[in-house]
C-alpha cells in the first residue's frame, strides 16, 4: 500500500480547493448598490467578509468549518509538509498491510560469505547499520544456522554477547541440490552498534560448532 506522507494529499487538495471555490462563488458577500447595471471595482476590507475571512486567519488542516483564508492557508501548510522544494517533488512514504513504514534504501551494500568448516565469525559493519535482506544458500544435506550479532567487531561465537537472532538455513533435499531461503525486511532491521554474524552447526546463542563448506550467506545492508 502506498500513501503520501502524513495525509492522502490528492484527496485533500481536491476537497479543499473544491470547497474554497464553491464557498467563494456561492457565499461571498457581494456588495449591492442603488446604481444601474455594471459598476467599478469594489474593495472589501480585510476581515469584513465572514466567508472570505482575514489574512491573519489560522491555518485549517482538518475537516471543519472555517473561512476560505484559513482553509487555503491550511492547504499551503499541508503542501509545505510534503513538498521537496529543491527537487520539486512530493515526499512519499510506503506502508505495509500492518501500517509499518517500508524504508527503501537508496543504495545498499552487500556482504557475501562462503562458509568454511569453522564458526565463520564475521564483522559486516563496524558501526550502526540496517539489514534489509538475506539470501541464504545451503548445498549440503545438513541444516546450518546464521546467528546475527549487534556488535562492531567479529563476534565470539561461543558467547551470547551482542546476540540478536538465529536464522536456520535449510539443507538441500539431496546431494547435488541446494536449499536455503530469502528473507526481506520491509522496514529494515536495525543494528545499533554494528552488524556481525556466525555460521554454525547449532542454533543456540553460544553454539560453537563449526559449519561446513557449501553454505553461502549474502546480506543486504546499509
Amino acid at each position: 500500500m502506498m500513501r503520501l506522507a502524513k495525509w492522502g494529499i490528492l484527496p485533500i487538495v481536491a476537497a479543499v480547493c473544491l470547497s474554497a471555490v464553491v464557498a467563494y462563488t456561492a457565499n461571498i458577500d457581494h456588495p449591492t448598490g442603488s446604481g444601474g447595471g455594471g459598476g467599478g471595482a469594489v474593495t472589501v476590507a480585510d476581515g469584513a467578509s465572514v466567508t472570505t475571512g482575514a489574512t491573519t486567519d489560522a491555518a485549517i488542516t482538518t475537516n471543519t468549518t472555517g473561512t476560505i483564508s484559513g482553509k487555503l492557508r491550511g492547504l499551503l501548510a499541508i503542501l509545505a509538509d510534503v513538498w521537496n522544494a529543491s527537487s520539486h517533488t512530493l515526499k512519499i512514504t510506503n506502508y505495509d498491510s500492518a501500517g509499518n513504514e517500508i524504508v527503501v534504501p537508496t543504495a545498499g551494500l552487500t556482504s557475501y560469505t562462503a562458509a568454511g568448516a569453522t564458526t565463520n565469525a564475521t564483522n559486516v559493519k563496524n558501526a550502526a547499520g540496517t539489514v534489509y535482506g538475506y539470501t541464504l544458500t545451503n548445498t549440503t544435506t545438513t541444516i546450518y544456522y546464521l546467528r546475527m550479532y549487534n556488535l562492531s567487531t567479529a563476534p565470539t561465537c561461543s558467547s551470547a554477547t551482542g546476540y540478536v537472532a538465529t536464522i536456520p538455513i535449510p539443507p538441500a533435499a539431496a546431494a547435488g541440490g541446494a536449499g536455503g531461503r530469502e528473507i526481506t525486511k520491509n522496514i529494515g532491521q536495525a543494528f545499533t552498534t554494528g552488524i556481525g554474524f556466525c555460521i554454525t552447526g547449532g542454533a543456540s546463542s553460544t553454539d560453537n560448532t563449526s559449519a561446513a563448506t557449501g553454505v553461502f550467506v549474502e546480506i543486504l545492508y546499509k
